[in-house]
C-alpha cells in the first residue's frame, strides 16, 4: 500500500500521518466529500489530521474531507491505561478541531471539562447546551475523533453543571452566538460567490488565450507544441513505459462520427522500425481542422 507522502508529494509535511498507509479512498460526488482510510503504526496528531483535511478540500475542490485512521495493534497504541490521561491532555485541541466544523462549539465547549471512566467520556458543560450538541451529533463526532487519535472506541455523554440563575443569561448568549454565526456564514457565502466568479473569469481568459494560441501555432492537435517526453521507437514500446513521444510519418488516416457528436480519428504512424495505430476523440469544433 502507498503512503500519504508518496501519493500526495506536493504535501510537504513529515509526520506520523504522512507515513500512514492508504487503505482506500472514497469520493462522494453528490455530497462533494472525500474520505480516506489510513493504516498507521504510530499515533497521529489532531492538528495533522486537520491540516491534511484542509489540503484535500483545496486539492480536490470538495466541501468536506474526512481522514479515518486504523491502527496496527502494538503496545504503544493499545495501552488503555493511558487513555484517560491522553484524552484530558488533548481536550482543548479536540474542541479547537470541532470549532472549525461548528463555530458554536468553541463557546459551548471552551469552558467544559471531561471525566473519563473506562471507555465513557462525560463532558461537563457550563451551560444548558446538551440538547444542542446532541442534535448536531457532536458526541458522534468526538467518538470518531477519539477513535482516530487513540484507536479506542468510546461513548460520549453530557452533564450540565449550571445554576438556575444564569440559565436565561446563557440562553441569550447562545442565541447571540448563533445569530453571529449565521451572519458570518452569509458573508462567507458571498465571498465564495465572488471567488467563483473570479475563477470563471480567469478560466474564460485562459480559454481565449489557448484558442488564440491554437490559431497562430502550427500544432494540429494538443495543448502545446513543446514536447518534453523522450522519443521512443515503436518497436521498443512495452507496458513498462509511461508517457512517451513518438516521431514518424502518418501513412493512413480514417475517422468515424460518434453518437455523442465527437469524431474518432484513427491514423497509422510509421517510424522506420514498426507501425502503430493511434486514436483520438476529437470535439466537433476541432474535427474539421484535424482531419483536413
Amino acid at each position: 500500500m502507498s503512503k500519504i507522502k508518496d501519493v500526495f508529494k506536493d504535501y510537504k509535511e513529515e509526520n506520523n500521518l504522512t507515513n500512514a498507509e492508504i487503505e482506500n479512498v472514497n469520493l462522494y460526488k453528490k455530497s462533494k466529500k472525500i474520505e480516506i482510510n489510513l493504516k498507521a503504526e504510530k499515533q497521529v496528531k489532531l492538528d495533522d489530521i486537520s491540516d491534511i483535511e484542509e489540503y484535500l478540500k483545496e486539492r480536490f475542490h470538495v466541501e468536506k474531507a474526512s481522514i479515518l485512521v486504523n491502527y496496527v495493534e502494538n503496545e504503544e497504541k493499545g495501552a488503555k491505561t493511558l487513555f484517560p490521561q491522553k484524552v484530558k491532555e488533548d481536550w482543548k485541541d479536540i474542541v479547537k478541531y470541532l470549532s472549525k466544523k461548528l463555530p458554536l462549539c468553541k463557546a459551548i465547549l471552551g469552558e467544559s471539562t471531561i471525566d473519563v471512566e473506562s471507555n465513557i467520556i462525560t463532558i461537563v458543560l457550563k451551560s444548558k447546551s446538551a440538547e444542542f450538541l446532541h442534535s448536531n451529533e457532536i458526541d458522534k463526532e468526538i467518538e470518531k475523533i477519539v477513535l482516530n487519535l487513540y484507536g479506542i472506541k468510546c461513548k460520549v455523554e453530557y452533564k450540565e453543571d449550571v445554576t438556575e440563575n444564569i440559565i436565561e443569561e446563557q440562553k441569550k448568549y447562545l442565541e447571540n452566538l448563533e445569530r453571529t454565526a449565521c451572519e458570518s456564514l452569509i458573508q462567507e457565502i458571498k465571498l465564495q460567490d465572488e471567488i467563483a466568479k473570479e475563477i470563471e473569469q480567469k478560466e474564460k481568459e485562459f480559454n481565449e488565450e489557448v484558442q488564440e494560441s491554437e490559431e497562430k501555432s502550427p500544432l494540429i492537435l494538443g495543448r502545446t507544441g513543446k514536447i518534453n517526453e523522450q522519443i521512443v521507437k515503436i518497436a521498443d514500446l512495452s507496458t513498462d513505459y509511461g508517457r512517451v513521444a513518438l516521431e514518424g510519418k502518418v501513412i493512413s488516416v480514417d475517422s468515424r462520427e460518434l453518437k455523442n457528436g465527437k469524431t474518432l480519428a484513427m491514423f497509422n504512424l510509421y517510424d522506420g522500425t514498426s507501425t502503430i495505430t493511434c486514436k483520438s476523440f476529437i470535439t466537433e469544433d476541432k474535427a474539421q481542422k484535424v482531419m483536413r
